[in-house]
């Protein structure tokens, strides 16, 4: 791929966030697909993938990278461009540059793993098909979980769940709703995980 194909692959990765709701990361990628250039080794290493970058997850992880820095606290100026702060596909632009030269080994680093997403909405379809399990054949779960990367997933009993939601209800369930923990709708025996680079996480 040249490196008009690795500019295109941004965008499109932008585009599938628009489309998801991910505007933040949409911003984010349309930005490095303008600012990334040859003078930082991140520039070289992303402009001169040798794979196929959509098959890579390339921008996504480059995105993954920069993250990281944001959530390890080395980078306060890179920090105030992601959310909960409002910034403008320009504003992150701006900052790019300064952000990926002063951390520009730890961000090529970052490009040699694939993005985990570690995204728990997923147990919004995983929990109805486990009530449904245990309601109809009145067994424990045995529940294991391949590629966990931080096994938020595999914490699904902890959840709080909403019951006789109204008819075209979206969103939080408001007060009166009868809301229960996953774990008393069902029992688990056990539980494992695996994943080839598992993510480090700590309670907060």
């Amino acid at each position: 791929m040249d490196e008009r194909d690795i500019r295109d692959h941004f965008l499109a990765q932008a585009k599938a966030c628009d489309g998801l709701g991910s505007p933040f990361t949409a911003n984010l990628c349309r930005a490095l697909a303008k600012v990334l250039d040859a003078n930082t080794r991140t520039g070289q290493a992303v402009l001169g993938w040798p794979g196929d970058a959509r098959a890579d997850a390339l921008a996504l992880r480059l995105c993954g990278a920069l993250h990281g820095l944001v959530l390890t606290g080395a980078n306060e100026r890179l920090a105030l461009i992601y959310p909960p702060n409002q910034t403008s596909e320009s504003e992150i632009a701006a900052v790019l540059p300064e952000a990926i030269a002063r951390s520009d080994e730890r961000i090529v680093a970052g490009l040699a793993g694939a993005p985990q997403t570690n995204e728990i909405a997923r147990s919004a379809m995983l929990l109805p098909g486990f009530l449904t399990v245990a309601r109809e054949t009145g067994l424990p779960l045995d529940l294991c979980e391949i590629g966990a990367s931080a096994g938020l997933n595999s914490c699904s009993t902890a959840f709080t769940t909403a019951t006789a939601m109204p008819s075209g209800a979206t969103g939080p369930p408001p007060f009166g709703w009868r809301r229960r923990c996953a774990d008393s709708l069902f029992r688990l025996v056990e539980r494992s995980t695996s994943a080839t680079a598992p993510a480090v996480t700590s309670r907060r």
